[in-house]
This record gives C-alpha cells, sequence and structure tokens, in this order.
C-alpha cells in the first residue's frame, strides 16, 4: 500500500515540475531554447533512462536523437571506421560510447572537446571517481574527454553455507587467480556432474577461463595491426599451465561456447561464480523460488603484478562534447546533469545492471557489500590486456581452435607445448583473415 502511495506522490511531483517549468518557459528571462543532437546506441533505451529526467530539469533544452551505425557482420575495426566518419557526417553536439575503444579512438582523432577545464570549473571532483579515471584518460594525451555516470565489472560470488559446511574460510578481496583455484581444489568432486558440489562455476570453455587469467596480469593476446599472436610467449605458457590444471582438478564447471551454462551457483551446487553486478539483483529476486542459502561477493581476483587493479572494469555511457559544437555550454550542462549524485540515486533501479561511477550514489542499505564495487581501480594495464582491439569474426574461430586444442591437451592426445605450437600457428592465420 506504501508503494501505491509512494508512486502516486512521485507522479504528482513530477507533474508539477512540468507546470514549473511551462511557465518558467513563458518569462522573459526565461534561458534561449537551444536543441542538442546526440548520438548514441539505443534511442529507446537513452530515451527511458537519460532524457525524460533532463528535459523536466532543463525544459529549453530539446534532445535530438541518433542512433549510431552498427554493423554486426563488419570486423571491429570496420564498425569503429563507419562510427567515426558517421560522427563527421552527422556533427553531433554529444555522443555517448558504450565501447571505451570507441570513445579512445574519436579523442585520438580529435572530434572530442577537452573537458579538464570545465571539471575544474565545476564542483565536479575527479577524486570520487579513482576508480574508473583512468580508462577516461585519453591514451595519447592524458587528458578527459568524456565522464560516465555507470560503470561495469566482475565480482567473485560466494556461498557462505557451502564454506561453512565444509570448514572452509571464505574467498578474501585481492585475491590472485592461482589463489583462487587452490581454494576452489579445497571442495570434493565425488558425484555426478547433475547432483555434485562444484568449487566455482561460469566459464564458457577453456578459452575464457585462460583469457580472465591473462586479463588480471595484464597480457596481450595478440597485436592487429601487427597480425601477431603472443601465446608463445613464457607469461602465456604460464597461464596455459595454471588453465589446464585448474580444469584437469575437476572442481571447475565450465561449458563450450553455445552449451548454456546450468545455474549451479544459483541452485546451491556451486561454491562460488565469478559474474556482473546484475547477479546480486537476481539472487534478491529469486529469493523465494531458488534453494536458500546465504551468499557474499568479494573482488574479482587480481594478480601480483596488478593487485589493485582490474581489466574488467569498464566506464559505460562515457559522454563527450563534440569538438565542433556550437553549444558547449548546453552540452556541458548535460553532462553534469547525467554525472550528478542527484541522477544517479533517482535512476538506482540501474544500478543492479551498470553501477553508478559516484559511490555515495549507492543505496544506504547495501553500502556495506556494494562498496566491493568501487575496491578496484581500472588501471592501463587493462586496455592493453586481453580484448583490446578484439575482432568478433577472430574471436569466434579462435575460441572453437583454442577449446578444440585444449580438449586433445585434457584427454592427454597432445602435450600443452603442442597444443600452443598448434594455436599460435593456426591463430596467426585465423588473424591475417580478418
Amino acid at each position: 500500500m506504501m508503494g501505491k502511495y509512494r508512486k502516486i506522490l512521485i507522479g504528482i511531483l513530477l507533474l508539477t515540475l512540468i507546470i514549473i517549468s511551462a511557465c518558467g518557459s513563458n518569462s522573459p528571462d526565461a534561458p534561449k531554447q537551444v536543441t542538442l543532437k546526440i548520438l548514441v546506441d539505443y534511442a529507446d533505451g537513452f530515451n527511458n533512462q537519460f532524457s525524460t529526467m533532463f528535459k523536466i530539469k532543463h525544459p529549453h533544452i530539446e534532445l535530438e536523437v541518433v542512433e549510431l551505425p552498427f554493423d554486426f557482420n563488419a570486423t571491429r575495426e570496420q564498425q569503429a571506421k563507419q562510427r567515426m566518419e558517421f560522427i563527421d557526417e552527422q556533427r553531433p553536439d554529444l555522443v555517448v560510447f558504450e565501447n571505451p575503444q570507441d570513445y579512445q579512438r574519436a579523442a585520438r582523432e580529435g572530434k572530442l572537446l577537452e573537458l579538464d577545464i570545465h571539471i575544474k570549473n565545476s564542483e565536479y571532483k575527479l577524486e570520487q571517481i579513482s576508480h574508473i579515471v583512468e580508462n577516461l584518460k585519453s591514451e595519447s594525451d592524458g587528458k578527459i574527454y568524456g565522464l560516465a555516470p555507470f560503470f561495469d565489472t566482475s565480482v567473485l560470488y560466494y556461498n557462505a553455507d557451502l564454506f561453512q559446511q565444509f570448514g572452509i574460510d571464505p574467498p578474501q578481496h585481492k585475491m590472485t587467480w592461482e589463489e583462487l583455484i587452490q581454494l576452489a581444489k579445497r571442495f570434493p568432486t565425488e558425484g555426478s556432474d547433475t547432483d555434485r558440489i562444484f568449487g566455482i562455476t561460469g566459464f564458457y570453455g577453456p578459452v575464457d577461463l585462460f583469457s580472465q587469467i591473462g586479463a588480471a596480469k595484464g597480457l596481450s593476446l595478440f597485436d592487429t595491426k601487427e597480425q601477431q599472436l603472443f601465446l608463445n610467449s613464457e607469461e602465456w605458457k604460464n597461464v596455459y599451465n595454471i588453465t589446464i590444471d585448474a580444469i584437469k582438478s575437476n572442481t571447475i564447471n565450465s561449458k563450450p561456447p553455445g552449451e548454456s551454462i546450468e545455474d549451479m551457483f544459483e541452485e546451491g551446487r556451486a561454491a562460488m561464480k565469478i559474474d556482473s553486478a546484475s547477479l546480486s539483483g537476481q539472487l534478491e529476486l529469486s529469493r523465494k523460488s531458488r534453494k536458500k542459502f546465504e551468499w557474499g561477493f568479494v573482488t574479482i581476483p587480481t594478480s601480483e603484478a596488478y593487485p589493485n587493479s582490474s581489466a574488467q572494469i569498464q566506464p559505460t555511457d562515457i559522454t563527450s562534447i563534440h569538438a565542433a559544437s556550437q553549444h558547449v555550454d548546453e552540452a556541458w550542462t548535460y553532462i553534469q546533469f547525467v554525472n550528478s549524485d542527484e541522477y544517479a540515486k533517482a535512476n538506482s533501479n540501474y544500478a543492479s545492471l551498470t553501477i553508478p561511477t559516484l559511490p555515495q550514489s549507492i543505496n544506504k542499505q547495501d553500502t556495506t557489500r556494494s562498496a566491493t564495487y568501487y575496491m578496484l581501480k581500472a588501471g592501463r594495464e587493462g586496455r592493453s590486456a586481453v580484448w583490446k582491439n578484439w575482432l568478433y569474426p577472430f574471436h569466434t574461430t579462435f575460441s572453437e581452435l583454442f577449446n578444440t586444442q585444449t580438449q586433445q591437451v585434457l584427454e592427454g592426445k597432445i602435450t600443452t607445448d603442442e597444443a600452443l605450437h598448434q594455436i599460435q600457428a593456426e591463430g596467426k592465420k585465423l588473424l591475417m583473415k580478418k
């Protein structure tokens, strides 16, 4: 009942704001009407999440929303080139980047306005977003060309009841991958796959585990420009051996790409799972229907080289001003609004999918658990890690090659060195076909 009255009250407040805004627009001192053209990935989602609230707050600024092109059949390089050309053609006032790589390229090519001066002259403090600020700095000159209201990351979920049942201490923040795998090995491996307990679940084949370990260590898998693979390096050989050892321990539940992973963790049959923040919301929503157990989460595994950062932290909805915009002040007003504490709190329902960049915007009832999201920083090593400039066609074919060769190792048909040699040789051929 209280929820019903709360919705009615919110509706009345919004209506009041609209009426007040309408009256103010007729005043001789009212700001001049301005239309900002803004390029986004998904117009419908943008209008629902960003546009409506901004228009109520700033009725003199209209938003003309235009979708950026996306060709699913193109390579990552072709997609980026199409988008950069579209930005040049449209000459927008604002661009919202879902992909940090597109943001970096646009900044490097001089398409965006530097925001450092605007940030310095405003109340916005970079110290409060230290966990993602490195990913907002341009790789070419270290300046900031966009701000992001939300970011994505993964965490390590754990079933507290299973750890207590088997007398094992739960995982800790900032564990290394080697420590995590040793922890998973402490759980029993007896029983069939349909009723046994797994130490950890959630990996889409060996290549997924392999790449996540490598990303934590800040390793680059390939260079698309030079068409080089780096699997024959000592660092990657070490990662491959860790991956093989983990899978052979029979404590990891993993499936090849294309096959569905059963909800082992949600069913209470896996002690740990690496997943996004959205799983937290799913666990709460399914509390009545799933097997009941106490759960928590800690930071995703890191590495000894980079114990305080993660390659998986990515800012989302990075909003930038086009270098040729004729409405810089109004465009900056929009960026300030969507990156404000007020806006983040009003959109707290989105926090289950993406996390507010401002830590103080998190629901106060969940601050202890949610503080985990802000413990690691998006270090620069994350940019040069596994996924940088990853090509979609190459990704699929390389993953199939990697998983096939790794299965041969697991069956004892070839050695790890033979597998890596084959993946390196065949993978380079695939890379040259990009």
